[in-house]
């Protein structure tokens, strides 16, 4: 199960910071260029220690992420399938979305429907088809690495 999906910038092991001693998921890079730097458990809490403010980025980003985790569970037990892919549409263009022409949001991306499909909880040919439905029904355009929404917001 695919449990998020990373930026630039951002970490993933930090539930060692709160006392998580084995770790259960694993890390896969999608993008040619990736750099990462490991840092122990030790160097970041040195690190918390001599800096009050990056201490507080670290755990409003961990409550940041416990609170997603905590709504794509509540839209895979209470949500359908078209429901939890405009909730990851509109996610995404909150997150990321640019402001086009008149009501248009443009999301650039680098997600596959698999992937997509991963993140929602169904299958890649169930993305394909919502995706094509909203098409037709006049709410998004997409291609390979973008979404239009055509009216701000599925």
């Amino acid at each position: 199960m695919v449990k998020g999906v990373l930026e630039r910038g951002e970490i993933f092991g930090e539930m060692a910071l709160l006392g998580e001693t084995r770790r259960s998921e694993v890390a896969q890079v999608v993008e040619e260029g990736t750099t990462l730097y490991p840092v122990n458990i030790e160097m970041m809490q040195d690190l918390m220690k001599d800096n009050q403010e990056f201490t507080l980025r670290i755990y409003k980003m961990i409550g940041v992420k416990l609170k997603k985790m905590e709504r794509r569970i509540e839209n895979l037990v209470f949500k359908d399938v078209r429901a939890r892919l405009e909730d990851f549409i509109n996610e995404l263009a909150d997150e990321k979305g640019e402001k086009g022409a008149s009501d248009e949001v443009v999301v650039r991306h680098y997600f596959t429907h698999k992937n997509i499909a991963n993140l929602i909880g169904t299958s890649r040919q169930t993305v394909t088809t919502l995706l094509n439905e909203f098409r037709e029904e006049g709410l998004l355009d997409f291609d390979r690495r973008s979404f239009t929404l055509l009216k701000g917001s599925l």
